[in-house]
């Protein structure tokens, strides 16, 4: 692949595409053969049946030919399984792919519906960069599984780490990006497991205090294990003539007594943690290929190590796991479930198999999913990585002394738009008490730079590579106020929900030490009110926001700022332009360059001439 070449990257996803599309037809192909040949088989086993039920041969001759047959049967069932299975999972490596090509070319209309994930309200910055939602950061990441990298990955984007931290993950993210196979298997097990609710995940990793109860009716257990031992005892005595049959009731309604006192807290609990049963094939799969792979980043290593300590691997567990969680299935068929509960307590030996399970694994499960979480969500950035090649690897310092806060960014972009179209700027934003004031008309760029500089800081804090050819900044609090708007239900005035956030944009930049400084982002200021208390109310918040230790960037159609008193001293103007053409097909043309000092003039005159709204006369 060509350094910084999209088109090389999406090649490459659609070569993947086609290779996993033809393995995927192959082995259907392979599936249908096997089929009939069950199905021959299976019929010639029912026709020499019917044959010797007709007198045609007899049961000696038939027999060795129709057992030789049901062992090349069972055979072809266990091939079937796993070319089938082999079948899914390079479909399902086709769609990843597929879908990896769109997310490259921001194809954001032909993608999947994006996972649900929200913001806790009043998040200071996640709806005004478009974290989430439809052609969001969010979608523009690799699949992650509902739980519990959906969380994990959720929140390093609305939380900034610091820097050993993202230094950490930077390691780990770089060493992914060339590993597509291994990514795109955690995207498979992402895939395959849906919308798995958390809450079982969250079951699985309380399951030992899902059983609790059972400390308090310690008896419970070994009376059952007694009943059942008993019951069985009696029934090869009746068998043997011994007993008379009688006699075998007395346990049995000892067992339907238990049933009666018991049964509702049992199903209970069997209730909370049998759901499982569907989700955990996928995470043992994905825990035993993780354990593995070696890795050389420490926290691969540290993560990948902790799902194989231990007595037994993470994978194995789950599975052992699952399979007494099937055992808790045959409740599901009344004809089956009654008579063994009534003459065994089936329920109880599950409970205490699953007592036994929690005993040896409980307090590792939640550790477990928490390191599958953290690996998937490495791999999501690392996937980010590898489809954007001409991004680039933050450097994230700490700031010792607070006057050296800055962002220094070259080249840097919007990461939501496609390379075709994205015109990356230099900027430079700090140090504490000066701001870029950014200048220019309608549609020039500004509100694309507020983003661009906003969603690169959140993804150089989450460890990710960036829509730049280099970031360099220390730990940095964004704050922001872009997408402000009115609220009826609350009775709430677009100025003053403005103002607001304004207060809370001013808090978090007076905060002080040991909190990093915030970077603050506005634009425009204070739309709800006239010009000339717009001009005051702006002044007076940004001299405020420059007496703090934070840094920031400020977008206005107002050019008087830049010539404020007490602004100018401590402002960087910049500003874009635009050229109006006295064309109707294209009477706008904008390059999104960002350039020094303040716009010479804005285009609404202009345009109102274009569309022929001035005045005739």
């Amino acid at each position: 692949m060509k350094p910084n070449d999209p088109d090389a990257v999406r090649a490459a996803f659609a070569e993947r595409e086609r290779e996993f599309t033809e393995a995927y037809r192959l082995r259907e192909r392979h599936s249908s053969r096997l089929s009939l040949a069950r199905l021959v088989t299976f019929g010639v086993i029912v026709l020499l049946l019917i044959l010797v039920a007709a007198g045609r041969f007899s049961a000696s001759t038939v027999a060795p030919f129709v057992w030789t047959l049901a062992a090349v049967f069972v055979v072809l069932v266990a091939i079937h399984s796993r070319v089938r299975r082999q079948a899914a999972r390079c479909q399902a490596l086709a769609t990843v792919n597929a879908e990896a090509g769109l997310r490259s070319r921001r194809a954001w209309n032909a993608l999947p519906q994006v996972p649900q994930f929200t913001a806790p309200a009043g998040h200071p910055y996640a709806e005004d960069l478009g974290l989430f939602g439809h052609a969001s950061l969010w979608q523009l990441l690799p699949r992650v599984s509902a739980a519990p990298a959906r969380a994990v990955l959720g929140a390093w984007l609305l939380e900034p780490a610091s820097p050993a931290v993202v230094h950490e993950r930077q390691e780990a993210v770089a060493e992914l990006i060339p590993r597509s196979d291994l990514r795109d298997d955690l995207a498979v097990l992402a895939l395959w497991m849906g919308e798995v609710p958390p809450v079982l995940l969250a079951n699985a990793a309380r399951i030992g205090q899902t059983l609790d109860w059972l400390a308090h009716v310690r008896w419970l257990i070994p009376a059952a294990r007694a009943l059942t031992l008993a019951i069985i005892g009696m029934s090869v005595l009746i068998a043997l003539d011994t007993l008379p049959f009688s006699s075998i009731w007395i346990p049995v309604a000892v067992s339907a007594v238990l049933w009666i006192i018991y049964g509702a807290r049992v199903r209970q609990t069997l209730g909370r943690v049998d759901a499982l049963a569907t989700a955990l094939p996928w995470y043992a799969d994905a825990m035993d290929r993780l354990a593995k792979e070696e890795f050389s980043s420490p926290l691969l290593r540290r993560l990948a190590g902790s799902l194989e300590a231990g007595e037994h691997p993470a994978g194995a567990a789950l599975r052992n796991l699952r399979r007494t969680l099937q055992f808790a299935e045959v409740r599901y068929s009344p004809m089956l479930h009654a008579p063994l509960q009534l003459a065994g307590l089936w329920d109880f030996h599950v409970i205490s198999s699953l007592a036994n399970w929690a005993g040896k694994h409980g307090d590792a499960v939640g550790a477990w999913l928490q390191s599958l979480g953290e690996i998937e969500s490495l791999a999501a950035l690392a996937g980010l990585g590898y489809a954007n090649p001409a991004w680039s690897v933050p450097e994230l310092v700490d700031a010792a002394d607070v006057h050296e806060a800055r962002i220094e960014a070259h080249a840097i972009g919007h990461p939501l738009l496609a390379p075709e179209v994205m015109v990356a700027n230099d900027i430079s934003i700090g140090p504490p008490g000066t701001f870029v004031l950014v200048t220019g008309s309608n549609m020039s760029g500004k509100s694309t730079l507020l983003r661009a500089v906003g969603l690169n800081t959140v993804l150089a804090q989450a460890g990710a590579p960036v829509c730049a050819s280099a970031l360099r900044l220390c730990s940095l609090r964004v704050r922001t106020s872009i997408r402000v708007t009115d609220s009826l239900e609350d009775g709430i005035s677009l100025f003053m929900a403005e103002l607001r956030r304004l207060r809370s944009v001013v808090d978090a930049a007076e905060e002080p030490p040991p909190t990093p400084p915030a970077l603050y982002l506005l634009d425009e200021l204070l739309q709800g009110t006239n010009s000339a208390e717009r001009h005051e109310a702006a002044r007076t918040v940004i001299a405020r926001l420059t007496r703090s230790r934070s840094i920031g960037l400020v977008t206005t159609h107002d050019v008087a700022l830049a010539s404020a008193p007490e602004l100018t001293p401590v402002a960087v103007p910049m500003f874009f332009q635009e050229s109006v053409l006295a064309s109707n097909s294209a009477p706008l043309s904008f390059d999104y360059r960002l350039r020094s000092g303040v716009v010479p003039m804005g285009n609404a005159m202009k345009l109102l001439a274009l569309v022929g709204l001035t005045d005739p006369s």
